[in-house]
């Protein structure tokens, strides 16, 4: 894809505070800290709250990689990955509720822990405006920029995720997936008008801000089905961008876990069988073929790298082991907001409106950056979407987001009918995680009943 990465200041979580009297510290709970402390570490406050905005991107990719047609579990089908593979995760279970004891000792499930670090994120911008005093000291500090990024992310990916979630601090309701969808793209134009006012040597070895937000503001928009707004904003976000989730090594809590659990580390998910015919087996990392050839004729697709071994099983001893390798390392950063992303939704905005010889084009455009052949204008709407959800696959691939597609498209139940897999039905599979039960637990003005609370199936 050639996209240009910037590497951020911040550092790859978990959450890490710098204390000004101190080195830095690996901190889980920035609480422990008094106002003073955070009060006299903005820099370290803002950095964490980016930075949580990046924590939960390889288990969000991991989840909705298993909850979609693109990984299926390759380890113990009592584990949370077979749960999740085979449609038996629903209101009340991981990675929904209760906390992941199994993966890793300190993560929360994916809404709780989306919901906490945005719960941080507002106060921190709170702490901004009290310690920086002037409203132009703060509409001017790239530590603006960073905790109001962080807090749209966070809403971005728990909208993403769940079909409902909480706004603000308890006691308060829930909101459906639009609403966080909502308040995510206000932050994220909020981005856009503070950026400018940063002095430009402050910006100039951080991140991408500017197109971070419009990247994100682009998808929040389509979700909600404002395509014009969305194309527009995608439009003017230009091609090589890229807004990485960074990982490092240092612990076993800051790597990649999409690597650790599907490569071959512990290989408890791989490809799903309908890919396999598509990756041919060697030594070597190959690629998916071409979606949009049959297998006999197909290219190699490069955005999609795979390897499948010979003999190799998965953590059962009994699964083929058919592995994504678009990330290999454990430190290797995930891509979070890119301009193919918004290539894609320009693509969609044009579908839409029923110019497909334009999305066509952007769609051709992204497959000649990879030596695939040109597909011709589709004549029908079948056709045209066949296409689009293709290249979305192949362009976001072990991003997070076909389960995304799947569930806006209500596709979820032909597809996985079509598999006549018996473990993996159709008919009454979860099309998106629902909201979380612990939540409604503590929240009293969330009642607490799974036939109330959303709970999308086919």
């Amino acid at each position: 894809m050639n996209r240009i990465r910037k590497a951020g200041v911040l550092s790859a979580l978990p959450i890490v505070v710098a204390l000004s009297a101190c080195d830095i510290l690996t901190v889980r709970d920035p609480g422990r800290y008094d106002n003073e402390d955070l009060d006299d570490a903005l820099d370290a406050v803002a950095n964490t709250v980016e930075g949580s905005g990046q924590d939960y991107v390889d288990w969000y990719v991991l989840w909705q990689s298993l909850l979609s047609d693109v990984y299926m579990s390759t380890g113990w089908y009592t584990t949370t990955f077979g749960i999740v593979d085979e449609g038996r995760s629903h209101y009340g279970t991981y990675p929904t509720s209760q906390e992941n004891f199994v993966y890793s000792s300190f993560k929360r499930n994916f809404p709780d822990g989306m919901t906490a670090h945005r719960w941080f994120a507002r106060e921190s911008w709170d702490r901004l405006k009290r310690v920086l005093l002037t409203e132009a000291e703060v509409n001017s500090d790239v530590r603006s920029v960073q905790v109001l990024l962080g807090d749209a992310l966070l809403d971005m990916y728990l909208g993403l995720f769940s079909c409902e979630g909480p706004l603000e601090k308890s006691p308060s309701p829930m909101a459906a997936d639009i609403q966080i969808y909502h308040k995510a793209a206000e932050t994220f134009s909020r981005v856009m008008e503070l950026v400018p006012n940063v002095d430009p040597e402050v910006l100039e070895k951080r991140p991408d801000y500017m197109n971070a937000a419009r990247t994100g503001r682009a998808l929040m928009l389509m979700l909600m089905e404002d395509y014009d707004a969305a194309a527009a904003e995608a439009a003017a976000v230009p091609d090589g961008f890229s807004y990485d989730a960074l990982h490092t090594t240092s612990t076993w809590l800051q790597n990649n876990a999409v690597v650790v659990y599907s490569t071959n580390y512990a290989r408890n998910a791989g490809l799903m069988p309908w890919l396999w015919d598509r990756i041919e087996e060697g030594y070597s990392s190959t690629y998916i073929k071409d979606l949009m050839d049959p297998v006999d004729v197909a290219e190699y697709d490069m955005r999609m790298p795979a390897l499948k071994r010979p003999f190799s099983l998965g953590y059962d001893g009994e699964t083929p082991h058919y592995s994504q390798m678009k990330y290999e390392l454990r430190d290797d950063p995930i891509p979070m907001l890119h301009s193919d992303h918004a290539r894609l939704i320009e693509a969609e905005a044009k579908v839409k409106s029923g110019d497909y010889a334009g999305a066509t084009a952007i769609l051709n455009k992204l497959r000649s950056r990879v030596d695939l052949r040109p597909i011709d204008v589709p004549t029908n709407e079948e056709d045209m979407m066949e296409f689009l959800l293709n290249e979305r696959f192949a362009e976001l691939f072990m991003e997070g987001y076909r389960a995304v597609d799947l569930y806006r498209y209500d596709l979820t139940l032909d597809l996985f009918d079509g598999f006549e897999d018996p473990v993996r039905p159709g008919a009454g599979r979860p099309t998106k995680f629902p909201g979380s039960s612990r939540e409604a637990q503590l929240n009293p003005e969330i009642e607490n009943e799974r036939t109330i609370r959303c709970e999308p199936v086919a």
